[in-house]
């Protein structure tokens, strides 16, 4: 019996869309795992910058723009802090950056500002699956081209064959650094796309995201510092980046020496309308943001912490897994050796023996992965990777 039946209200019930779109990665998330599932900080281990506690305190006592109405995409004094705080090179125009919430929408919005029901994407494999939920949420097509992990290139002969087979292709997405993967994309495998998309006059849209995550010695540069006669865009989370996911301020930046994206701009905020719009007391604290906090904290603070958690646990399952070369993020791919089922099966065993973020990788790499690899999270204390490399030990 609906509660409203009385007044003739009709029953409201979840869109087929909302019911079954990767059911079964959803499904699994849902049942065993904290839906937050990039978060580095969700024990505690791995905290932001204690300056960041204090600028957005001091903003709360006495900045009254912090209560403030502020504009969908953001104000230009925090769109300009967001360029800096990325790192966007110099010369990036501030009216061709818009701030959002996280960079989830970052990637929705530019997708939908671009494409149409119907229009192909290129689509990298593997790759973290939220493009492929926009694609099936909105009626893009995917059209996969392959990352070799192992020497962290994009096979840029596969990436022109499907371009020359999807002509009408849109825009090509890229993840620097790859996640789940840690696949990392230096300045060479980056010209090497750019050469690629400026032959054939197709955009690229990178997420940098993780970028900072990445150790210096490895850190690639922005998309926006090579090639600068190509235009593209890039996507980056400003919380990612401060070791603040909960900030949950987000942005896409365009650059567009050719002005390929003059009608698109329109487009990004108009859709920002009618979105929740970015923190105005976050906005309010980004150009101190910007100068006062030390913008290489993570590198130095952060990810030795994740590198001798690495360290640790392949060193204790030695000739017991074989691990996808990571240079950067929080994650490690791994196919068990020796354990007969998929890594569905190898997750269940060990549920509850353990304190980590254990899954198959298959549902953060794409659909089409391999069902014996396993995504693991390495933002927890050490001794969790050296008593569950021991566990693991035990059922192989």
């Amino acid at each position: 019996m609906n509660a409203y039946d009385d007044h003739g209200w009709f029953e409201v019930k979840p869109s087929t869309s909302a019911l079954t779109e990767f059911p079964d990665y959803l499904d699994y998330v849902r049942e065993r795992y904290n839906f937050a599932n990039d978060d580095p900080t969700w024990r505690g281990y791995l905290n932001p910058d204690s300056k960041l506690r204090e600028v957005l305190a001091d903003v709360v006592r006495n900045v009254p723009q912090a209560y403030s109405y502020t504009p969908s995409i953001g104000t230009k004094d925090a769109r300009e802090a967001f360029i800096k705080l990325v790192g966007a090179p110099e010369g990036t125009k501030w009216d061709l950056t818009f701030l959002m919430i996280g960079r989830e929408l970052g990637i929705s919005i530019t997708a939908r500002s671009i494409c149409n029901p119907g229009d192909k994407i290129l689509i990298p494999t593997p790759c973290d699956p939220f493009i492929r939920l926009i694609c099936s949420r909105y009626k893009f097509i995917p059209v996969d081209y392959r990352i070799d992990v192992n020497a962290m290139r994009v096979d840029t002969d596969h990436l022109s064959a499907q371009i020359a087979a999807n002509p009408d292709a849109k825009f090509i997405f890229l993840m620097n650094p790859l996640v789940p993967t840690g696949t990392v994309f230096g300045r060479q495998a980056l010209e090497e796309i750019l050469s690629v998309s400026s032959k054939t006059g197709i955009v690229v849209v990178c997420d940098e995201t993780w970028r900072d995550w990445t150790p210096a010695a490895a850190k690639p540069p922005s998309l926006l510092e090579v090639a600068p006669e190509a235009p593209k865009a890039i996507i980056a989370d400003l919380g990612i980046k401060l070791a603040a996911p909960g900030l949950r301020m987000g942005g896409v930046v365009f650059h567009d020496p050719v002005g390929v994206f003059e009608e698109i701009a329109p487009g990004v905020q108009t859709l920002s309308q009618i979105l929740i719009h970015p923190s105005s007391l976050v906005q309010a604290a980004m150009p101190r943001l910007s100068k006062e906090l030390d913008q290489e904290y993570i590198s130095k603070s952060l990810i030795p912490k994740i590198q001798e958690n690495s360290h640790i646990f392949q060193e204790g399952l030695k000739d017991k897994a074989a691990f996808i070369p990571s240079a950067g993020t929080h994650f490690l791919c791994f196919r068990p050796l020796g354990f007969s089922g998929t890594a569905t099966e190898f997750c269940e065993v060990l549920k509850g023996k353990h304190h980590a973020k254990l899954v198959p990788a298959r549902f953060f790499i794409g659909q089409n992965a391999p069902d014996d690899f396993v995504r693991i999270e390495l933002s927890a204390e050490t001794d969790v990777y050296r008593d569950l490399a021991a566990t693991i030990k035990t059922i192989m």
